[in-house]
């Protein structure tokens, strides 16, 4: 059975055309399947589809959410799976294992879940068989990484990632400039191997993603993987994102406008934050983040409004940009989602995973202290008659322009 709930919230937005708007949330539970427990929702398009997965005491399982009705995607032969993504086209992404459970991206259209194929080879690695898709966009180009092992120490191998591409046919993105030392094989005790991830792709085909390392001590027992800085891949060319020294950077979703949006670490005081990059070649910019808040999962759409969760408290926030009278500019300002909420509702919220360009939000949350659910949290907007400050300006400078005109009268 779903549920809806109107949520009508006392804040304001700023539009790029002046206006100023009060927002009503419906919240929409999404369910779930007889045998399974719950479901949590991953990812929206345009039209109001979500992808997510259905998941059960001892599985999982990829679906479609579409006019209310949820849809099982399969496997691959496998037991589990999971959906990540969805463009305006119905096409989902995300991984799903095969029948000898090993961990496979995918695409699914028109009913079919394909494998989407090999990661090819590079430098000295040699592939494996584990891949993961990430984003999809309307053109059906997917991005993720895949497991590739590295030679190291005479036949020993230690795995990492390679960030691809997909059109039709798998690409090895290769290794981030700046960022391609290989392990020093004379060295068993310790070492380092560096990878890349791709996170997304908008519509404009521009990838994001990251570079990093991984670290292995005591005969290739594995420590820790380090992202250290962020990438652009345009038009066959790989870039540097900028971020000041001393900051590891992880950028997780592009939208199409150009804008970049993640997460970065201060590595001297270990502080994380959410940054923003207004372009490919634009500076990092900080922006105000939850103390101690730990977020590893962050969307942008097309109206700079951005959603993640903090991990370590179960929080989903939306960052939007409003106008800030002490600097005169527009700034962003955070809000839990649990706030946007009437006082009477029965909904606890813990992740926003997604945000489509209508406002759309989709995560996960409790409805009567019941099972985890996923859910759909879609704005109602109704444009109020409150001017942003420009337009105060410009109405004060009309009431004088009539003052002077009566007055010269």
């Amino acid at each position: 059975m779903r549920k809806k709930f109107l949520c009508t919230v006392a804040s304001v937005v700023l539009s790029a055309a002046s206006l100023s708007y009060a927002a009503e949330y419906e919240v929409e539970e999404i369910g779930t399947l007889d045998g399974y427990m719950g479901s949590a929702a991953y990812a929206i398009n345009n039209k109001g589809e979500v992808a997510g997965e259905l998941y059960g005491s001892s599985n999982f399982r990829a679906m479609l959410w579409q006019n209310g009705v949820i849809t099982p995607l399969g496997t691959l032969g496998g037991t589990n799976s999971s959906a990540y993504d969805i463009n305006n086209n119905t096409q989902i992404t995300g991984f799903a294992e095969n029948s000898n459970d090993e961990e496979r991206a995918y695409i699914w259209s028109g009913g079919t879940m394909s494998d989407l194929g090999d990661m090819p080879a590079s430098d000295p690695a040699t592939p494996g068989e584990r891949l993961e898709a990430n984003k999809i966009n309307n053109s059906g180009v997917i991005v993720g990484y895949g497991e590739v092992l590295y030679p190291w120490h005479t036949e020993m191998t230690v795995p990492t990632q390679r960030a691809f591409k997909w059109d039709g046919t798998m690409h090895n993105l290769g290794l981030v400039p700046g960022y391609e030392v290989l392990p020093d094989d004379t060295t068993v005790d310790e070492g380092t191997v560096n990878g890349s991830v791709a996170t997304a792709i908008n519509n404009n085909g521009v990838i994001i993603g990251y570079a990093q390392i991984e670290k292995y001590e005591h005969m290739f027992d594995y420590i820790d993987t380090i992202p250290v800085a962020g990438f652009v891949y345009d038009d066959g060319m790989m870039q540097v994102l900028d971020s000041p020294m001393d900051y590891a950077v992880m950028p997780l979703d592009i939208n199409d406008a150009g804008q970049i949006v993640g997460v970065a670490v201060d590595m001297t005081t270990y502080e994380l934050s959410v940054v923003l990059w207004e372009n490919a070649t634009s500076e990092m910019q900080v922006i105000i983040t939850p103390e101690n808040a730990y977020i590893l999962s962050l969307a942008i759409n097309i109206n700079g409004d951005i959603v993640g969760t903090d991990d370590d408290s179960g929080t989903p926030y939306l960052w939007e940009k409003v106008w800030d009278e002490e600097t005169s500019s527009y700034v962003y300002k955070y809000t839990d989602l649990n706030d946007l909420l009437p006082a009477a509702s029965d909904w606890l919220l813990y992740d926003v995973y997604d945000i489509n360009d209508a406002g759309q939000m989709v995560g996960g949350g409790s409805f009567a202290e019941g099972d985890y659910m996923g859910y759909v949290m879609t704005p109602s907007i109704t444009e109020i008659a409150v001017p942003e400050p420009m337009s105060l300006v410009l109405i004060g400078l009309g009431t004088i322009g009539i003052i002077i005109k009566r007055f010269r009268k």
